[in-house]
């Protein structure tokens, strides 16, 4: 399964083993010397020869797809306001040199006499990141990415924006031989995540993605299955998995092998060389919750008429997070100008 050229899907229900799995296949393709990169949803990921940043985005790569990616996480809460933010937000990019000015141009759009929905849905959501944008390009890197410090509702829209920008840069020919890790991405698009995993492989990028749920749209790659829970039979019979997929235990997985169509049961090891954090969520609530409040927080704040309590202007997050167990140095990458 490592040299294949096939991407893999790992899958299971939660505390079932699946960032163990990731983890595992991290050290492996290490020892192998190939680059990898981990887009870690929540802070999970700790590697001596990882080193840890914040996404950092770039306005140049971004300009053309922005308009689709954040419509499409619009899209998926109103199918309507979807179709609004794509049409604003494409409008406003391409008039815009900077990531400032498409911010200008939607605030300019939601005023009076427009009163446009989609400009303020799509400039509430942009705003969250706007310190992390920058105008020129973003050179490749290896290590972990760290999207914990955001507030779930821009966690998902800066994760799907930095599988675009992977996307412009391999198509660019500026990266290629690289293991790119994916948490939680069922947090990604599904247009955008199948357009990964249909182009990335071409130019020896692999991708291992990790969801809680199955999917048969998956099921054309290398799969690891870990105990699916209390559906397990259910999914079984409906996409005719063998019958080991229900009687996994925490640690075990179900492995398939693409090029060999074969099954096998497998034991996964602790990781030796990665330690496994405990998630970082907004204290004491869930995900849906806590995206509910950060959309919430940034409707408000940019209702007010002060430029200085717009959201990324003061320098102060949406939201507060809680203060975590242990240490960790988060650095942008220092090839990047401020």
């Amino acid at each position: 399964m490592l040299d294949s050229k096939s991407h893999i899907v790992v899958v299971g229900r939660t505390r079932s083993g699946k960032t163990w799995t990731a983890a595992c296949l991290v050290e492996l393709y290490l020892k192998q010397g190939r680059n990898v990169l981990i887009l870690d949803w929540a802070g999970e990921y700790s590697c001596p020869l990882l080193p840890r940043f914040t996404p950092t985005f770039s306005w140049r790569l971004l300009r053309r797809d922005i308009a689709e990616v954040v419509s499409e996480l619009v899209r998926a809460q109103s199918q309507t306001a979807g179709t609004w933010t794509f049409d604003s937000l494409q409008k406003c990019a391409e008039q815009s040199s900077t990531f400032q000015q498409l911010l200008d141009s939607l605030r300019t759009l939601e005023k009076r006499p427009y009163r446009d929905p989609g400009a303020r849905a799509a400039r509430i959501r942009l705003e969250m990141l706007k310190n992390l944008f920058v105008e020129g390009y973003v050179p490749p890197t290896t290590g972990i990415i760290d999207f914990s410090e955001l507030p779930i509702t821009s966690r998902k829209m800066a994760l799907s924006l930095y599988l675009a920008q992977l996307l412009n840069m391999v198509l660019r020919r500026k990266l290629s031989d690289m293991v790119v890790v994916v948490e939680e991405a069922h947090n990604v698009p599904k247009p955008l995540l199948t357009q990964l995993l249909q182009q990335l492989a071409g130019y020896d990028v692999k991708l291992i993605c990790v969801f809680q749920q199955y999917d048969p749209d998956y099921a054309q790659y290398n799969l690891i299955v870990h105990d699916l829970g209390p559906q397990a039979r259910e999914v079984a019979l409906r996409h005719a998995l063998p019958p080991m997929v229900t009687q996994l235990k925490r640690g075990e997985a179900a492995v398939y092998h693409i090029e060999s169509k074969r099954w096998r049961k497998v034991k996964v090891p602790r990781p030796r060389i990665i330690a496994i954090l405990p998630k970082r969520l907004e204290e004491g609530k869930s995900e849906e919750e806590a995206e509910d409040l950060a959309i919430e927080r940034a409707s408000c704040a940019g209702a007010q008429p002060a430029e200085s309590e717009q959201p990324g202007e003061s320098g102060q997050r949406p939201t507060e997070q809680r203060p975590f167990i242990e240490r960790r140095v988060v650095l942008r990458d220092p090839r990047i100008a401020p």
